[in-house]
């Protein structure tokens, strides 16, 4: 559980309030961090702090290491970050000292920067997810729509039309499974199957939450966990396991 880690500018949190049968559990709370990433073993986060990516032990908020973005201009840490795969690269958008727009590929251990694919300035894409072949990520655009584009042709392609889950073009995360999305929608967070499954209520948000700024839920690569963000004068990571009901589990 990520619970009680220290993380830059923690402020640590002590509270546990049980979900239903799900737990969730206020981790840390700290100034200036909002989305986040895991890697593929599950053993680190990796989040944005003002210039510089942070890589953090995932059981005990320890930092790993830090790793600077000084060619990158400007950072768009509310689009997302996502981890690839193979564990070498994290996906970030941005523009780069030549005046470049769009996502880049930062290399874990060295920072070492490529653009992945350019954005159009009129374009927002948002919550990036890399396929498992890491060839390709899939993204959503903000207009109910689920895309995904291949990093070395370019080639872009509508996966799913999210009439039945609008709240995925608020940011969603796979499962593990490649079936189930989770996503959030007012003060519940939902998943669904895709491409046509009916969304199913995973669990209300707890009532202190009431007012608070909810980044989209990102699920943990191996199945088990689920955290987000909330923010209102501070932001505060939370956690949430055992998500999934049982009849879902078992259908996996």
């Amino acid at each position: 559980m990520l619970a009680r880690r220290a993380l830059p500018q923690a402020k640590l949190g002590a509270t546990n309030v049980s979900v239903f049968t799900k737990r969730t559990t206020k981790a840390s709370a700290f100034t200036g961090v909002w989305v986040h990433t895991w890697s593929p073993d599950s053993q680190q986060i990796a989040f944005l702090l003002k210039q510089e990516l942070y890589f953090v032990r995932a059981t005990s908020g320890e930092t790993l290491r830090r790793v600077s973005l000084s060619r990158l201009k400007s950072l768009g840490s509310s689009f997302g970050l996502a981890w690839s795969p193979e564990g070498r690269t994290v996906a970030l958008p941005g523009v780069d000292v030549r005046g470049r727009r769009g996502w880049f590929g930062v290399d874990v251990q060295t920072g070492e920067e490529r653009l992945l694919f350019d954005v159009a300035t009129n374009v927002n894409v948002w919550s990036p997810h890399w396929l498992p072949d890491g060839k390709s990520v899939f993204y959503n655009d903000r207009k109910r729509h689920v895309m995904s584009i291949t990093i070395d042709t370019g080639e872009t392609r509508e996966f799913l039309s999210n009439v039945k889950a609008g709240g995925l073009r608020g940011g969603f995360s796979w499962l593990p499974d490649s079936r189930h999305v989770v996503f959030r929608e007012q003060n519940k967070i939902w998943a669904v199957v895709v491409p046509d499954g009916q969304p199913f209520e995973v669990a209300s948000l707890p009532s202190e939450l009431d007012g608070y700024e909810i980044s989209p839920p990102r699920c943990s690569p191996d199945g088990k966990t689920i955290t987000f963000a909330a923010d209102s004068d501070k932001v505060e990571y939370w956690v949430m396991e055992n998500f999934l009901p049982p009849e879902k589990v078992a259908a996996k």
